[in-house]
Parts: C-alpha cells; sequence; structure tokens
C-alpha cells in the first residue's frame, strides 16, 4: 500500500540500528478506506524507495517495522514511528527451548568467525523452537567461515541476540555489518546479511567544483571519548571477576582510562579481545564528516553503500586540509520531502594493536 505522506525520515546505520517516522494526512484520497490493520504496530513494515530520475528504476534504501501510531483528531494526521530490522534483534531471546524448561537449555557453537557467529545467532533467533509465535524473518545469511571462536549460551542467562551480536562487532577486529533491505524475486520484503562489505567501493565528492553535488558539510573533530587503558570485567564478584586490560602504545596523550562490563563471559580469551576491542574503538581523536548531497547527484543514492570509502576534497578552503581525504561511510538519512540526503563518514586516526 503506497501512503500519502506529509513528511517523513528515515536513516541506516553501519553496526546500529536506526528508526525515523512518517506523518500522514488521513483525508487524502488515497488514505480513505484504510483500515486500521496495515499500520498497526509490529504488523506492516514501511519501505522507503527512491526513484533514480536517470534511468527511471526504483530502488529500496530503507525498511522500518512500525512501532507506534498516533494521531491527531484536530489535524486529522497520522504519525507513524518505525525502527529497522535491528530492533527486532533486541527483542530476541538465544535459546534453543522457548518453554518454561528454557533454564535449563544451552547452544555451542564452535571453531567459527566472528562473522558466522553472528549468522548463527540470527538463525537460532528465526527458529521458533516448538513455539506458536511467528519468529521466521526473510534474511539472506552468508556461507560459514571457520575460525577461532567458540560460544555457548545458557538459557538461564536469558540472552539477547543483539547483545550477543554486538560482542562480537565490538571485539578485537570484529566484523562490520550491514542488513541490507530490498525486493525478492517474489517481490516481498527481504534483508541480505553483508560482511565487511564495499570496503573496495570508492565515491569521490570534489567541493571545489563548480557544480558539486554537495550541499553543505561539517566536520568535526572529536577527543571528547578519547581512551588509551581499558580494563574490562567479565564473570564474578568483587576479588574472583574476571580481569583483563588493554592499552595504547606511542599516542601523545596523557592517560585516559575506562572500564567496561562484559557480563557473563567465562572465557579469559574471549574477555582480552572485548577489551582489546572497547579500547581500540576509542583510542584516537575521531574525524567526522557529514554531507548534505543531492540524491541524483553523482554518485547518486542507490549507488552509496555502507562500509564503502567517501573520498573527498576541499582545496579552497582555508581551513581544511588540501588534497583527497578518505573516509568510512558509516550512516545514510533522508528526509522523504527532499531530494537532500545525508551522508555520515568518520575516520579515526592511526590505531595501535597495543597490548
Amino acid at each position: 500500500m503506497e501512503l500519502p505522506f506529509d513528511s517523513g525520515s528515515w536513516e541506516r546505520k553501519r553496526n546500529a540500528g536506526s528508526r525515523g517516522r512518517i506523518t500522514i494526512d488521513t483525508k487524502h484520497e488515497k488514505f480513505k478506506g484504510t483500515q486500521r490493520t496495515p499500520v498497526w504496530p509490529w504488523q506492516s513494515w514501511i519501505v522507503v524507495e527512491w526513484r533514480n530520475p536517470k534511468y527511471n528504476t526504483w530502488h529500496v534504501v530503507y525498511a522500518g517495522v512500525i512501532t507506534e501510531a498516533s494521531y491527531e483528531w484536530a489535524s486529522k494526521k497520522l504519525t507513524l514511528s518505525h525502527e529497522d530490522i535491528w530492533t527486532i534483534f533486541s527483542k530476541r531471546i538465544v535459546t534453543t527451548d522457548r518453554s518454561n524448561d528454557i533454564s535449563s537449555s544451552k547452544v555451542t557453537w564452535t571453531n567459527l568467525s566472528k562473522a558466522t557467529m553472528i549468522k548463527k545467532i540470527i538463525q537460532n533467533i528465526t527458529n521458533n523452537f516448538g513455539s506458536p509465535l511467528i519468529y521466521d524473518l526473510p534474511i539472506s545469511l552468508p556461507a560459514d567461515a571457520a575460525g577461532s571462536e567458540d560460544m555457548t549460551v545458557y538459557g538461564y542467562n536469558f540472552d539477547k541476540a543483539s547483545d550477543l551480536i554486538n560482542d562480537y562487532i565490538e571485539d578485537d577486529e570484529g566484523p562490520d555489518i550491514d542488513f541490507r533491505p530490498r525486493w525478492s524475486s517474489e517481490g516481498t520484503l527481504e534483508w541480505v546479511m553483508e560482511v565487511n562489505a564495499n570496503k573496495t567501493r570508492v565515491w569521490d565528492y570534489d567541493l571545489d567544483v563548480d557544480k558539486s553535488s554537495v550541499e553543505n558539510m561539517n566536520y568535526t573533530l572529536s577527543g571528547a571519548y578519547l581512551v588509551n587503558k581499558m580494563y574490562g570485567t567479565g564473570e564474578g564478584t568483587e576479588r574472583r571477576t574476571l580481569t583483563r586490560q588493554s592499552s595504547s602504545d606511542g599516542f601523545p596523550y596523557p592517560a585516559l582510562e575506562d572500564a567496561e562490563k562484559f557480563s557473563g563471559m567465562k572465557s579469559l580469551e574471549r574477555l582480552q579481545s572485548a577489551t582489546t576491542g572497547a579500547r581500540r574503538a576509542k583510542d584516537g581523536a575521531i574525524r567526522q564528516l557529514d554531507m548534505a548531497v543531492r540524491a541524483d547527484g553523482s554518485p547518486a543514492l542507490n549507488e552509496l553503500a555502507l562500509g564503502g570509502s567517501v573520498r573527498w576534497k576541499a582545496d579552497k578552503d582555508s581551513w581544511l586540509l588540501s588534497g583527497w581525504h578518505p573516509f568510512e561511510l558509516i550512516g545514510l538519512s533522508g528526509d522523504l520531502t527532499s531530494e537532500v540526503v545525508k551522508i555520515e563518514t568518520q575516520e579515526m586516526e592511526g590505531r595501535s594493536s597495543g597490548a
């Protein structure tokens, strides 16, 4: 069903979930006779498509499940809040028993890569294991890959899929993950799990040319969250708590410490990897570049993909450094009433492996 919107927003993030809103005028001719069911929370998805005017082709850029519907009587406006597929991962428990015996259950995976562990988690939470509820999700998954990762999940911990997925993403040398929405060959909505995808793809934005696709840009250099020594704690209490630390080497900063809890983590090897990953995610100043670009520019919106490299230069600018600068594309967002989209890119200064 095509919805006649007054306004709306969408957003996609690499390695994370996102959300948006859409406001509908229920007096619109296209909305007359529409039942409440198609816009009922957790029963319908908002799919945002964009038409490339050069080729007259349509492309899915976002899909989010409706989580709330708010109606204002005076204006007859209906506002729908929606969240992408990551929100479902936060509402699924990893287990092989969805009955009263869940506390006795456990599932073990061994000798797999971090990305394949995430795949196994997704496969688990899309299996009902005898429950009458709907667990299936149409996700196209990559092939298994061997590795050194082992994991056992115990039912009595009631671990959420989102937490376990994030643990692997945030691990030292953890994978970049995206669940890209698309139409299947049968015309139904599905997602593709992409792992470290688009790393070789590069898109250029030259801010010096007269007809640049860039409408505006905002450059931020931040060290607000910089940490060069991280402590990580796992299972246990007080003096019996498993602990590991990770330090940077060679950075010209004063000691900046922090600690993170990895509750329930039993393996010292996994705890060390998690602690190092948490430190490496913060062990350098972050350069962030947000650009407002025309969706029909070069590159066009449908050509951009999370995880690729955005190269930019602004040699004529009096403050920015000259030359081409490659940043990683970590976010895309848009307004349904505008042909300008926001691309979020980021670069961190050289990170040390540390200890």
